[in-house]
């Protein structure tokens, strides 16, 4: 099925209409598994070759949505130029390439600071700086209702463990024959985006989500093409913080319950937010 415009808008109209932040997670699931074709952060529905890892899908139990992935993986050897034969070595006909690609598994994920009352969100985060087995950006704004004297509202603000540059996380190595890819050297194609970066939530038309003042993480694996999975990873991490699994799928409807609610940013969850912020991000005021 392609995705039309008419489509695209049908399933914007979805989002923009989501009555609580519990229903636009579920519809962040929907597309997960392929049964929506499209949402605001992209107008391609997801097809094998980008469906994401299961595990994705147990995050958003936590409150967490994921918008974008990447599996760790080593794809080769292959033969990029016509075919693969056996004379004394491998070696690909046409004056073809051997080449390997290398992944690291990572996520990019939002979760709403409005959502935290505790001191569990600042156990979390400092777990994802903190784990040897990884790497963690994490961004916001300086939201006006946060830091309401500021004049440069909106203003990236970042943590983390990783320093201002673009992080390699896709890299490839070629030679005309596999003996000689060994002593070939792997060259970067792939990075995480740079910082200053944010997403523009509230372009995504989705009042629901943009109320939350979502926080942005984007975590990676160290190693290249390893078996760690940054998904189960922090939702490991999330559980020996405290947070709790409050947005089961379909609790969107479950009149009363936590997820059912619109977060409303009252006094108390705007300072404990201001708090949290200054503290984790170390912003001067």
């Amino acid at each position: 099925m392609v995705e039309t415009v008419a489509q695209i808008e049908e399933d914007q109209l979805k989002w923009s209409s989501a009555p609580n932040y519990a229903a636009v997670l579920d519809l962040n699931r929907q597309y997960l598994r392929g049964e929506m074709m499209t949402t605001p952060y992209n107008h391609r529905s997801v097809h094998h070759e980008t469906k994401p890892d299961d595990k994705l899908l147990p995050l958003h139990d936590y409150g967490f949505l994921a918008f974008d992935w990447q599996p760790g993986k080593h794809v080769g050897p292959d033969c990029e130029i016509g075919q693969m034969t056996m004379d004394g070595e491998l070696k690909c006909e046409g004056n073809g390439t051997f080449s390997e690609i290398q992944t690291r598994d990572c996520i990019h994920f939002m979760m709403p600071l409005g959502l935290f009352k505790h001191d569990a969100l600042q156990v979390f985060w400092l777990s994802l700086i903190r784990h040897p087995a990884i790497v963690t950006r994490i961004v916001t704004k300086r939201h006006g209702r946060l830091y309401p004297g500021s004049t440069e509202s909106p203003h990236v603000v970042v943590s983390g463990n990783l320093n201002s540059d673009p992080y390699p996380i896709a890299r490839r190595r070629a030679a005309p024959t596999v003996d000689r890819l060994n002593d070939a050297v792997y060259l970067t194609y792939g990075y995480a985006p740079p910082v200053p970066f944010v997403t523009e939530a509230s372009k995504w038309k989705c009042d629901a989500l943009s109320k939350t003042l979502p926080l942005e993480f984007w975590v990676a694996a160290k190693r290249w093409a390893g078996t760690l999975r940054v998904a189960v990873l922090v939702e490991d991490l999330a559980v020996a913080a405290g947070l709790k699994t409050v947005y089961t799928e379909g609790s969107a409807g479950n009149v009363g319950s936590a997820a059912s609610e619109t977060l409303a940013l009252d006094e108390d969850i705007i300072c404990h937010a201001q708090r949290s912020v200054d503290l984790l991000f170390r912003v001067d005021r």
